[in-house]
């Protein structure tokens, strides 16, 4: 077949695809070809229709769990990794090699039995990262020498900084570990700078506000990189594609690098940091009421009952903290997270205040003695035991005297 003809059909499988075709080159070098292709905005817009608009917080994180797990028809596997990486991270610029991880060193494309380059768990094992080891997002190859640098610390400023070589990589790390949190929701994200190579706290990854400020400064629409960034973003957005849209890859794509506002959706409101880093994003909504979701409740003395507050629009961004006020703190306490304990009888209303805002919300508890617990169990239950055992206590006397009786 014609060299003209190929590359003919090949535009008609992919458009049948709903894909746009930026860029085709066959490359003889190593013995391995690539094609380069970028989503349309159309088809990326489909992928991402059932996740609302204004879903926030656990919400969201859910909604692209479930979306990932519908998209993701299989993964790669780690081992795989070291045959299809030439067809994930393969250079843009067409010199046959595959694009490493951190420093944008070129390596490969074939295995050399990590000779030169080997498999980078951008979340490490030891912190949980085995969990998603076969997934091809997680995956990069890089170095030797620059993986053994990096060991398994944590990426933050004050730990290890993914963009010492290439800024731009900072970026492109922070979007890959918020990918591995949707991915298994057992992952968990901390804004610790985890300066350590030891996994605790286990299954953690930090730091988050570093991790949240890089995801906002290199984006991947941002045409304006150049050189070394710029390949490392043009990277990044092809291996998206062709992760979903490859024969050898897995159907779904990273939804961070689609829509890396979503990272503040989910992580904006963590702690006083991470909203100062996300104000003035879509995430930096003005909250305009608030309510809790009872107005009245009844708690027996040693119970403990968990408010939670409603916002109005429910995607709000809550700032600043909530202050939990309790009317008699003898009746009844309330910490910080909204959590009450009755601690005796009488009432007591609970107040959420975001004092800034001048919002107001609260509910009335009525606390009993009824429930107390001693040694010796609740109090009314001890009573009426005893009240029991002293009739058939009486029952038996009075059945063994009636027995006395008959035998006369």
């Amino acid at each position: 077949m014609k060299k003209t003809h190929f590359i003919a059909l090949l535009f008609l499988a992919i458009s049948s695809l709903g894909l746009t075709v930026s860029f085709v080159t066959a490359s003889k070098q190593n013995n391995f070809s690539y094609v380069e292709i970028s989503a349309t905005s159309e088809s990326v817009e489909q992928y991402y229709s059932s996740i609302s608009d204004t879903a926030s917080g656990d919400t969201l994180l859910r909604a692209l769990n479930v979306l990932n797990n519908q998209k993701r028809k299989k993964t790669v596997g780690y081992g795989n990794m070291r045959n299809y990486a030439k067809y994930f991270d393969a250079d843009p610029d067409g010199s046959g090699k595959i694009v490493g991880f951190y420093d944008n060193a070129l390596v490969g494309p074939n295995w050399d039995g990590a000779a030169t380059w080997n498999r980078e768990h951008v979340w490490p094992n030891v912190r949980g990262g085995s969990s998603v080891e076969d997934d091809a997002h997680m995956v990069r190859p890089a170095s030797v020498e620059t993986n053994s640098d990096r060991g398994s610390k944590g990426f933050s400023t004050a730990s290890y900084d993914p963009g010492q070589f290439v800024e731009y990589y900072r970026g492109v790390a922070s979007r890959i570990i918020f990918y591995c949190a949707i991915a298994n929701l057992e992952l968990k994200l901390v804004d610790e700078p985890l300066n350590y190579n030891s996994g605790n706290p286990a299954n953690s990854m930090g730091a988050l506000s570093d991790m949240l400020r890089w995801n906002l400064q290199y984006k991947p629409s941002d045409t304006s990189f150049t050189g070394a960034n710029d390949l490392a973003r043009r990277t990044e957005i092809n291996r998206n594609v062709a992760i979903q849209t490859s024969s050898y890859g897995q159907g779904n794509r990273n939804p961070f690098i689609d829509h890396p506002e979503y990272a503040c959706r989910i992580w904006g409101n963590t702690n006083a940091e991470t909203r100062s880093i996300c104000a003035g994003t879509q995430y930096d909504i003005e909250v305009e009421d608030i309510s809790l979701d009872y107005s009245e409740y009844s708690l027996k003395v040693g119970e403990t009952f968990k408010l939670n507050v409603n916002f109005v629009p429910e995607n709000a961004n809550v700032a600043p903290e909530m202050l939990w006020i309790s009317s008699n703190n003898e009746v009844v306490s309330v910490d910080q997270y909204g959590l009450v304990t009755a601690l005796k009888a009488g009432e007591a209303n609970v107040s959420v205040i975001i004092q800034d805002k001048n919002l107001f919300a609260s509910c009335k508890f009525t606390v009993s003695g009824a429930g107390s617990v001693g040694c010796g169990g609740d109090i009314m239950l001890t009573s009426t035991l005893l009240s029991v055992l002293s009739l058939i206590g009486i029952s038996l006397i009075l059945i063994k005297r009636f027995k006395y009786v008959f035998r006369r």
